[in-house]
């Protein structure tokens, strides 16, 4: 009892000594290696993962973010002059069609640092199923040949185009197009021509041949 009696009656003063030890040796570290709150000079670039084979991203993101940081001097020469690296990370794993609030994950490599702020922290996905589509290409002619020439009738070796792209996008193309410029042509024209597709409003979008 006379033992028990005895660490109760000592362990408040232990503990106080320990607690006031902590407190001078973190305040003897600080004072030698002072916290910095600083803007990262670098702005760091956005990294996606996870994203379905099978959904595309519609929309702008930003492809970059930018960081304020605060950590001690020792650990700010690291950063800067050993140029530890800083990942930016977008998780879509898991996601499925449609708009998503996804946090992005910041990943620093050095140790003690706390993230002061990060803009943008959080970005608007939406993700849209891909669909796919053919549809004959029509072909027109621009132009006139140089006088004295005649021209026959214009013929595609290919006569269909696939389009691929987000579903909302690929549903709106109602004609695929090729034009062939035939302005002052004299001779035999063999040219490759990039097709264009247009939605309902006359407008191109997006395809892929």
């Amino acid at each position: 009892m006379r033992v028990f009696r005895f660490i109760f009656r000592v362990l408040p003063t232990v503990i106080l000594s320990l607690i006031m030890a902590i407190a001078v040796w973190v305040t003897a570290v600080t004072a030698s290696d002072p916290n910095q709150e600083r803007v990262y000079p670098r702005p760091v670039p956005i990294e996606i993962i996870g994203q379905d084979s099978g959904l595309v991203i519609t929309g702008q993101l930003p492809e970059q973010v930018n960081l304020t940081l605060s950590a001690p001097n020792s650990v700010w020469n690291r950063l800067l002059r050993e140029q530890t690296p800083i990942r930016a990370i977008l998780d879509l794993s898991g996601l499925e069609a449609g708009l998503h609030r996804v946090n992005v994950q910041i990943q620093i490599g050095v140790r003690p640092i706390e993230i002061v702020t990060c803009t943008p922290c959080t970005l608007n996905v939406t993700l849209e199923a891909i669909a796919s589509r053919t549809m004959p290409v029509r072909l027109l002619r621009v132009g006139e040949v140089a006088i004295g020439f005649e021209v026959d009738a214009p013929y595609l070796s290919q006569t269909s185009a696939a389009i691929t792209g987000p579903e909302s996008l690929v549903r709106q193309v109602r004609e695929v197009r090729a034009e062939l410029n035939i302005s002052q042509a004299n001779s035999t024209i063999s040219r490759s021509i990039d097709p264009v597709s247009y939605t309902h409003l006359t407008l191109p979008t997006i395809y892929s041949v």
